[in-house]
């Protein structure tokens, strides 16, 4: 066979990054129903990218909306069968545009000799665990931000470069990194037992309880949480018997809670919508407890309205109502409903509100809950919810119709979802 120049070409084409900006290492180590630690060297300029396995016969979506700036993340390879895959960036905006793909490489049974070896390395799969433990447990030490829920509670193991995002509330932990509350993760999810930034489509693969993870380290104790819970109850219980409506907004300022949301207050079990009291992020559906006061809040609108970010956690319930923003609410449906927006809610679900048409399929994570979404990429919870696609938060996305979290538009370049509830390409 002779191989002419456009032959070569073409071969190096398939393996190096358009323009030679971002490049994909070969996985190292990948394991079925385990962890993969992937690692890139960025170029200036590289956008966020979507990481897409494929097999041969179709392409797996295993992580989305990744900084570049980050060098490394940690995909759970939950559901994912053992075979020979090659790894696929993908701009986040548009997976027309390829950014780099790597050789092909396996992915091996959980205890496969060799499951590490992918790169060429001798080191079994044990041994591949443990020096991914060792470098943890080192990175802990050497920056003193070791929480008291360490991996060691269960779980996967905290990816040691993320020990910088730690515990500051900003939003910059990246997926496999450790958390101390949802606060911390540019995904909106700190999930259990030990906590750990994770994907909302994966928050309880790879031994991971879900989100709404918050530590010990925190200043909320649990027991101060069981404080919190029963003086909501208290507060709910009275303002029933005495029939009496406090007027106005939080007193601490931000705005005015929705009384319907009472019920949810300092429970921790993630059921509290947009809009309602919290004590920390435990009790919200988006993984955003907002300051000054304590309300439940989009990512993305963290900071409007006068509030001043995710990341609020309190003792005490200062419950009051919010007649005038129950009415705002009221007086918004119908607008809502009768509004034209492009792919409505034709399929089935809550009506889409118009507000939120400039930030369909853009995968800036900007769109609020509420509005139309492609992806999850586009939602700042982090939950594109079926049946027609809208952001959802994680713990109402199989209210009012919707049909969970993991839609993806065809108008998405022909997306759709597996029965394991991976986002796939046909």
């Amino acid at each position: 066979m002779v191989l002419t120049t456009s032959t070569l070409l073409f071969a190096v084409s398939c393996v190096l990054p358009s323009a030679m900006g971002l490049t994909l290492n070969v996985p190292t180590s990948a394991v079925s129903n385990g962890a993969m630690p992937v690692t890139w060297t960025p170029a200036a300029g590289d956008p966020k990218f979507t990481l897409i396995m494929h097999d041969g016969a179709e392409g797996i979506d295993v992580a989305t909306a990744i900084d570049p700036t980050t060098g490394n993340t940690t995909v759970n390879l939950g559901g994912i069968p053992t075979g020979s895959y090659t790894l696929e960036a993908v701009n986040a905006a548009d997976i027309e545009k390829s950014l780099s793909t790597t050789t092909a490489f396996q992915v091996t049974a959980a205890g496969a000799a060799g499951a590490g070896d992918n790169a060429g390395g001798g080191a079994a799969a044990g041994d591949s665990t443990t020096a991914v433990a060792a470098e943890t447990t080192t990175a802990a030490a050497a920056t003193g931000t070791a929480a008291a829920g360490t991996a060691s509670a269960g779980g996967p193991a905290f990816d040691p470069a993320g020990a910088k995002n730690v515990g500051n509330g900003a939003g910059g932990q990246f997926i496999g990194g450790q958390c101390l509350n949802a606060a911390d993760c540019a995904s909106g999810c700190c999930a259990g037992p030990s906590g750990i930034c994770s994907g909302v489509g994966a928050q309880t693969q790879a031994g991971k309880t879900g989100c709404g993870f918050v530590s010990g380290q925190s200043s909320l104790t649990s027991s101060a949480v069981a404080d919190a819970g029963d003086n909501a109850a208290a507060a709910t219980t009275a303002a029933a018997a005495t029939g009496t409506a406090a007027a106005g907004t939080a007193s601490a300022g931000g705005p005015a809670f929705d009384p319907a949301g009472a019920k949810n207050v300092g429970n921790g079990a993630g059921g509290q919508f947009i809009g309602g009291q919290c004590l920390n992020a435990a009790d919200c559906a988006s993984g955003c407890c907002a300051g000054p006061s304590g309300i439940c809040s989009g990512v993305g609108a963290q900071t409007q309205a006068g509030k001043t970010g995710c990341g609020f956690v309190s003792g005490q319930s200062s419950l009051t109502t919010a007649a005038a923003a129950a009415g705002n609410a009221a007086a918004a449906a119908p607008a809502s409903t009768g509004a034209a927006v492009a792919g409505t809610a034709s399929a089935g679900g809550p009506a889409f509100d118009p507000a939120g048409v400039k930030n369909v399929g853009n995968g800036k994570a900007g769109q609020f809950i509420g509005g139309q979404c492609l992806s999850a990429a586009d939602c700042a919870s982090g939950c594109c919810a079926g049946p027609s696609g809208i952001c959802s938060g994680v713990g109402a996305q199989t209210q009012a119709g919707k049909t969970g979290c993991g839609f993806v538009s065809k108008r998405f370049v022909g997306r759709f979802v597996s029965s394991k509830g991976r986002e796939m390409l046909a």
